[in-house]
């Protein structure tokens, strides 16, 4: 909750008892306590800066990304990347990413090798004029009419292989990633330093997927609301994650 007055509001109105709220604020304080942050609350500016963003540790974290990265499609074994020095096309990637490894960015598919697109699970807001519905991802979990991440992918595939990495931050309905992708990869949030590691093989994405994907929105409305991964004919099931080829 970033807004109080809401929380004031719904005192005044009588709607959360002031005892509902002490309840509340005695749990969160009584964690601070325990961790000491009332005796000592203050940090030390050098210990800080050695360990926030510490290379170490930074490293660590981008290995942990390209490692759960799952690797849905790769046909002809389009992943690792054979070649340095290709020219990508590149969707919501930045260019720099690729060109301190030694590959050229060219400004339209047709000029390219190889592209690579960065895409996000579709998701709809209907309850954008709420305070929590507006932070929410909701809705169809298939991608409608004039999604604009889509429309390049599907522009960009019927020109040039195309790997696409999509954000799962929900499951997605992507039977025309399946179809068309060179190869396909789902994330969990990664770095376009992680996303070259996995590309050209550094990291083999050893990810599996903590969901189903499924097929359609059909399979999707037939399911049962309070049973996991029951669609009929899911694109990709639960657990699943392709690795590299004698990997």
């Amino acid at each position: 909750m970033t807004n109080s007055d809401l929380i004031v509001q719904a005192v005044k109105d009588g709607q959360i008892s002031l005892g509902r709220i002490d309840e509340a604020a005695i749990r969160i304080l009584t964690q601070k306590f325990e961790q000491g942050l009332f005796e000592n609350p203050y940090v030390d500016p050098d210990k800080a800066a050695e360990t926030v963003g510490n290379r170490e540790f930074v490293n660590k974290a981008t290995a942990a990304q390209s490692r759960a990265t799952v690797l849905l499609e790769n046909h002809n074994e389009t992943l690792p990347l054979k070649k340095k020095g290709l020219k990508l096309y590149l969707y919501q990637v930045d260019s720099s990413a690729a060109t301190s490894r030694g590959y050229k960015v060219v400004a339209k598919p047709a000029e390219a090798d190889i592209a690579i697109i960065r895409m996000n699970a579709p998701y709809q807001q209907p309850h954008a004029n709420y305070f929590f519905g507006a932070r929410q991802q909701e809705g169809d979990l298939d991608f409608k009419p004039g999604n604009a991440e889509l429309d390049a992918f599907n522009a960009t595939a019927s020109v040039v292989p195309t790997v696409a990495t999509i954000y799962l931050s929900r499951p997605a309905v992507i039977p025309t990633l399946k179809q068309k992708a060179a190869a396909l990869l789902g994330n969990f949030g990664l770095s376009d330093e992680a996303l070259f590691d996995v590309l050209e093989g550094r990291q083999s994405p050893a990810g599996k997927l903590p969901f189903e994907l499924p097929s359609s929105m059909d399979d999707v409305l037939r399911q049962a609301s309070d049973v996991p991964h029951d669609t009929p004919h899911p694109l990709y099931p639960i657990g699943y994650g392709m690795l590299y080829q004698n990997q």
